[in-house]
C-alpha cells in the first residue's frame, strides 16, 4: 500500500474501484456502472489531498456511497471512518463504517479527524445543510483540511431540485435518491464559513462545469473571528 503514496492518482482511484467492484453488495447495479465513468472527477483531486497526508492519519468520509474514496484512503494507509446514511459498507474490514446522519450531532461524538470528504453529497441533504458541516467541523482538528464536491445550479436542463423531504430509510429497502437543492459556488463557501471554514478555493470540475469542488481548512483558534461575518471570505473560482 505504501507505494500507492507516490502513484499517479488515477491508478489509486482505479485500485479502489477494482476493490469496491470484487467486495461491494451493490457492484451489478447500473448506477455503479455509471458512477465509474466519470467520478474521476472529484475523486482523483481528493486522493491528491490524501496522498498529502502523513500515513496513518484519520480520514473523516461523510456520504461514502459505495466507498471508493474510503477504501482509495486505507489504500494510502490512512485510518478511514465513513458515515453513511443508507448503503452497507464494502467487505473491506479496513474502513469504520459507521451506519447513521451526518445531521445528527452525535454522530461523530469523541471523535477528532485530520482530513474530511464530503463528494456529492451537500446536494442530497433534506435538513438545514449548516448542520452537517457544523459537525463535521466539530469533529475537525483545528486547521484540518476539508474537501468536498457538488453539483453547480443550471447544470442540467430543466426546472432545478427544490427542498423536499426524502422516504423515510428502513433495512431493506433501497432508498431514493434524488437532488434535493442544488448550491452555487458562492452559496457554498457562505455555508463553510458559517460552520467554521476558511474557504481557501473553489474549482469548477469538467469542462462543462457541471461541479465545483472547494477546498476548505477549520479555522484555528482566533477570538477575532467572533466579531468577523461569515460574508467575509472571497470566493476563488
Amino acid at each position: 500500500m505504501a507505494n500507492l503514496s507516490w502513484a499517479a492518482p488515477c491508478e489509486v482511484l482505479h485500485a479502489a474501484e477494482d476493490i469496491v467492484t470484487a467486495r461491494s453488495p451493490y457492484a451489478e447495479r447500473d448506477s455503479w456502472a455509471l458512477t465509474r465513468q466519470y467520478h474521476s472527477l472529484w475523486c482523483e483531486p481528493m486522493i491528491l489531498a490524501l496522498q498529502a497526508l502523513p500515513a496513518g492519519s484519520r480520514v473523516l468520509d461523510v456520504g461514502p456511497g459505495y466507498g471508493t474514496l474510503s477504501v482509495a484512503a486505507t489504500l494510502l494507509g490512512h485510518k478511514v471512518t465513513a458515515v453513511e446514511l443508507f448503503l452497507d459498507a464494502p467487505d473491506w474490514s479496513a474502513i469504520e463504517w459507521l451506519r447513521g446522519d451526518i445531521c445528527d450531532p452525535l454522530v461523530l461524538a469523541g471523535r477528532s479527524f485530520d482530513l474530511a470528504l464530503m463528494a456529492e453529497v451537500l446536494e442530497h441533504l433534506t435538513t438545514d445543510p449548516l448542520e452537517a458541516l457544523r459537525n463535521v467541523a466539530q469533529a475537525l482538528k483545528p486547521g484540518a483540511p476539508f474537501l468536498g464536491s457538488t453539483p453547480t445550479p443550471g447544470a442540467w436542463p430543466g426546472p432545478e431540485p427544490c427542498a423536499g423531504d426524502l422516504p423515510p430509510w428502513q433495512p431493506g429497502q433501497d432508498p431514493q435518491d434524488r437532488h434535493v437543492r442544488l448550491y452555487s459556488p458562492e452559496e457554498t463557501a457562505t455555508l463553510l464559513r458559517a460552520a467554521g471554514f476558511d474557504v481557501e478555493a473553489q474549482e469548477h470540475l469538467g469542462a462543462a462545469n457541471h461541479r465545483h469542488l472547494w477546498r476548505a481548512r477549520k479555522h484555528e483558534w482566533d477570538p477575532q473571528r467572533l466579531c468577523t461575518s461569515p460574508w467575509d471570505t472571497e470566493v476563488t473560482l
